[in-house]
């Protein structure tokens, strides 16, 4: 939440290809260090897991670039959704200590970077092992994208402010999820499953309502067009309440397995989602679906 206004100003000025490269070797480093600063000082712990934290934000700059820069138009879901996946080590955890898993993290991000430097090109035109073919697949349909061309004509705002925007919604989220996880432990007056339907439904139907506002939505480069993307985001923070604790109360002493086998399930649905994405972007272009839709709506 913190780094992405930072990511903002030095994304442009250093390239993703440099900015990821330094994030990689501060993760390894910092994974390599978190067992030893946990027996050493606890707040010197917590300084670091801030740390790494705001370096992670360059992770949501670096998908987006390396899906407008290398994914085929026709795959670009499919990169959308495997590159936004993350794993829960629950399982891991209760088979080795977490040293382990940290020193292990630790090893991995190191060659996962040294692959990054090496294979990695901030424009696929400059990277040589790849065959023409290749490389027109991936620049098939493109236009040159530039920063300056993307704030001034689309967002209509100072790069600054796009930094503050996309904070917005990771603050209040935080904040929702906070809330209302504290409030669902304060409503003893009313039956643990009431609570839990009560939480969900305002997330689910909230931020539906909200998309649907949005995909309507004419934007006119006003704060009220950030308002309306903001807020489905927000909402879906009131899940707290209901999601996480229905799992904990069902599957009890069992709760870390359940959390991975979710994980788990939730990557096979977004692989799945993406594949049927494709196919109908393929025989349906994108003004037909929103015409269709709009006339399923009236």
């Amino acid at each position: 939440m913190f780094g992405v206004p930072l990511l903002g100003w030095v994304a442009p000025r250093l390239g993703i290809h440099l900015l990821m490269s330094g994030m990689g070797l501060m993760v390894a480093v910092s994974c390599f260090i978190h067992p030893l600063t946990v027996s050493w000082s606890f707040p010197v712990f917590v300084g670091l897991r801030f740390i790494s934290g705001t370096v992670l934000a360059v992770l949501f700059a670096t998908a987006g670039d390396v899906i407008a820069k290398w994914a085929p138009l026709d795959e670009r879901g499919i990169w959308a959704q495997m590159l936004s996946r993350n794993g829960h080590p629950p399982l891991m955890g209760a088979g080795v200590s977490w040293p382990a898993i940290y020193y292990s993290h630790g090893g991995l991000a190191l060659i996962v970077t040294i692959l990054w430097i090496v294979l990695h090109k901030n424009d696929p035109r400059k990277v040589t092992w790849l065959k023409q073919g290749e490389l027109d697949q991936i620049l098939e349909g493109k236009q040159e994208m530039l920063v300056k061309k993307a704030k001034k004509r689309a967002l209509h705002f100072p790069l600054s402010t796009c930094g503050l925007v996309v904070m917005i919604p990771l603050l209040l989220l935080l904040l929702i999820k906070v809330a209302t996880g504290q409030l669902s432990g304060m409503l003893h007056s009313i039956r643990e499953v009431t609570r839990m339907r009560i939480f969900n439904s305002i997330a689910l139907f909230g931020s539906a309502v909200f998309f649907i506002l949005a995909s309507f939505w004419e934007p006119n480069g006003s704060w009220g067009d950030v308002t309306v993307v903001v807020l489905p985001v927000c909402i879906l923070g009131c899940h707290s309440g209901g999601y996480p604790e229905c799992v904990v109360v069902v599957a009890k002493q069992h709760s870390p397995a359940v959390f991975a086998y979710m994980q788990t399930k939730t990557r096979q649905h977004a692989w799945t989602k993406s594949e049927v994405e494709t196919a109908y972007r393929k025989l349906l272009p994108k003004s037909r679906v929103v015409k269709l839709l709009k006339l399923g709506l009236r």
